[in-house]
């Protein structure tokens, strides 16, 4: 649609365009999202765009190693940007022959940039294929630049040998080394 200026400039002035008019219209430009008046990105709380039943892939020297399933991703961009997984996500991690290492799902998961860390929530369950070990709590954070993965909320292992209990766990995001912080329960020991 096109504007002739010169008809909309004189038709606002034959109604009286009144400077608290004009500063009203600033006020609402300046109050919406998009730039600050430092020439920034104003965060919004509105996602800029939605993903519905996302599959990504993230290789290293041209081999998968993580491969994420989720719903639902709203993109947040701004200076908090993040993407959210509101309806869980499922991440997978491979051996190199492709086989499934491990796998950890979420019912609530957010990625906060530029950082690329991922903070899991609600029901985690992490299934570990080679130790045959699964591992609940209740959140979970992986800081993806390291590999490192933690809690210090309780955790429950499952495991061949039995369960036990923690206050916490460190691992690394294949979940070669496990340790459970503090644990207590009952193993069972072979002599």
């Amino acid at each position: 649609m096109k504007i002739n200026f010169k008809i909309w400039h004189n038709s606002v002035r034959a109604n009286h365009f009144s400077p608290l008019w004009l500063l009203c219209l600033v006020l609402f430009i300046a109050c919406t999202d998009g730039i600050n008046p430092d020439g920034k990105k104003v965060a919004s709380n509105k996602p800029v765009n939605i993903i519905k039943d996302a599959h990504i892939y993230r290789s290293s020297n041209a081999e998968v190693d993580i491969e994420i399933f989720a719903p639902l991703i709203n993109n947040f961009e701004g200076d908090s940007g993040k993407m959210e997984f509101p309806k869980g996500a499922k991440a997978v991690f491979f051996n190199k022959d492709m086989s499934v290492k491990s796998v950890i799902t979420a019912d609530y998961a957010i990625n906060t940039r530029p950082s690329n860390d991922f903070l899991l929530q609600q029901n985690v369950k992490i299934v570990n294929y080679n130790s045959e070990d699964t591992v609940y709590c209740e959140d979970l954070i992986w800081l993806s630049e390291t590999g490192r993965i933690y809690t210090q909320k309780p955790v429950r292992r499952q495991s061949v040998s039995g369960t036990d209990y923690g206050d916490g766990l460190e691992a690394n995001e294949v979940m070669d080394s496990v340790i459970v912080i503090r644990p207590h329960g009952k193993q069972k020991v072979e002599e």
